[in-house]
């Protein structure tokens, strides 16, 4: 059932029989993140994992995010904080290295 949900939110079911050589980046990362989901990992790593993806399904990463965050550690790497600000619990800002900033 969870990867029946997975496929039916990341909106992937008219796509899931293709080879995934064939997914554009947007389509990768989306089924990227739907396994993430899936996971029962306790942390998550994530690499600019809003990257490829258009408006509309960064919106629904993020507010699918907001409902889990709590139930878990997250971490997310990524150049855009301000899409980070409303789901995060601490933004830790690194530059040449270094931690130069945390709110």
């Amino acid at each position: 059932q969870n990867l029946e949900h997975e496929i039916d939110y990341w909106e992937m079911a008219d796509y899931i029989h293709l080879p995934i050589r064939k997914y554009s980046l947007g389509m990768k990362q989306r089924l990227l993140i739907a396994m993430y989901f899936m996971s029962q990992a306790d942390c998550w790593l994530m690499d600019e994992i809003t990257n490829g993806l258009d408006e509309y399904y960064r919106t629904k990463f993020f507010n699918r995010l907001k409902e889990i965050h709590s139930q878990q550690l997250i971490i997310i790497s990524s150049h855009y904080k301000e899409e980070l600000m409303n789901v995060c619990d601490k933004i830790v800002k690194i530059e040449n290295c270094r931690i130069e900033e945390v709110q």
